[in-house]
């Protein structure tokens, strides 16, 4: 092969082999590019994920927060935040970065981590604030949100660098009004729920004294009856009848009865009025026939016999109404 030749070709050859090399490197340097625009692009949409997921919080979590009829929907704002960013953590997690992004993505799976806390602890506060596990979610969501900007700190990639609202500073103590608030409501629902428990033990208590002397008194008269005149005991048993009842109402009458509950303690002090009224007409009766003035005894029999119905009757009443207040009022859900 003439010289010429062959140097001709091994220029040629040379000149092919360079045009390849940076083919090679063109590619290269494409793919890294193409491959680094998109890794940004999904950075870049985490952050705006985060500050996204931050607004719904602080947007909510405001000292307005105490009145909202909204909790529950809320809560299902900030969960559903939750799992987008679940996502991404996943995705961040299972995926490389470029080389020169490895120390920004490890902390953004960091604090994509420590997002969803912030924002699990935040729900679990709205929806359950009365339970044992509140004061340690409050320590955690704080500790949190210190841990999430300083490492948004650390991270240093482009123009859309995560930045935490100021308003997350704020957000634990926002959460710690509204835990106190529930608590301080709770509190007054337990101590009404005391209340009312002490008054309907204390009235079922003398309801059952009242419903033993009726039995009593009715069995008591009916045997002085067929036993003959002995008036002494039938005057001492409608004696004793009416004290029963007199000493019933004046427990009634001591009672502290919650303000709801008031009306039953009236309503049931007129019941024993009435009963009280009926063992002096029977008393009255009682001494008109043992006078043998029968023809006035006979109409204030009949008088009694008419108030002593009317007496049952208002007992019945009473009583279907103090079952139903005492399920209503001695029913947490029903305090507000």
């Amino acid at each position: 092969m003439p010289k010429e030749l062959k140097h001709g070709l091994t220029h040629i050859a040379m000149r092919i082999l360079l045009l390849v090399l940076l083919s090679i490197l063109g590619s290269y340097i494409y793919f890294n590019y193409v491959n680094e625009s998109r890794y940004l692009a999904r950075f870049n949409e985490a952050s705006r994920k985060i500050s996204s997921a931050n607004d719904v919080l602080t947007s909510n979590i405001t000292p307005d927060i105490v009145k909202s009829t909204q909790i529950d929907s809320i809560s299902q704002q900030i969960q559903e935040q939750k799992v987008e960013i679940d996502t991404l953590e996943k995705d961040f997690a299972e995926k490389k970065s470029p080389e020169k992004y490895r120390d920004q993505h490890k902390i953004m799976i960091n604090l994509l981590g420590l997002e969803s806390s912030i924002l699990k602890d935040a729900s679990l506060i709205l929806t359950n604030p009365l339970t044992a596990e509140t004061d340690s979610l409050l320590v955690s969501i704080k500790g949190n949100i210190d841990g999430a900007e300083g490492m948004a700190n650390q991270i240093q990639i482009s123009s859309d660098n995560v930045r935490l609202s100021t308003n997350m500073v704020a957000l634990p103590h926002q959460l710690t009004v509204y835990v106190e608030e529930k608590r301080r409501v709770n509190k007054e629902r337990m101590d009404r729920l005391a209340a009312m428990n002490k008054f309907f033990t204390s009235m079922d208590a003398i309801i059952q004294k009242y419903n033993n002397a009726k039995t009593d008194f009715v069995g008591t008269l009916e045997n002085l009856r067929k036993g003959g005149d002995n008036w002494d005991d039938y005057f001492s048993a409608l004696g004793d009848a009416k004290k029963i009842r007199v000493s019933l109402r004046n427990q009634v009458s001591s009672i502290k009865a919650p303000r709801e509950a008031e009306a039953l303690k009236r309503q049931f002090n007129e019941v024993l009025t009435q009963s009280i009224n009926y063992c002096d007409m029977m008393n009255d009766a009682a001494n008109m026939e043992h006078s043998t003035i029968f023809y006035v005894a006979q109409p204030k029999y009949k008088e009694a016999a008419n108030a002593n119905d009317d007496v049952q009757k208002a007992y019945s009443a009473f009583i279907t109404n103090y079952e139903a207040e005492k399920s209503r009022l001695t029913n947490i859900d029903n305090y507000k």
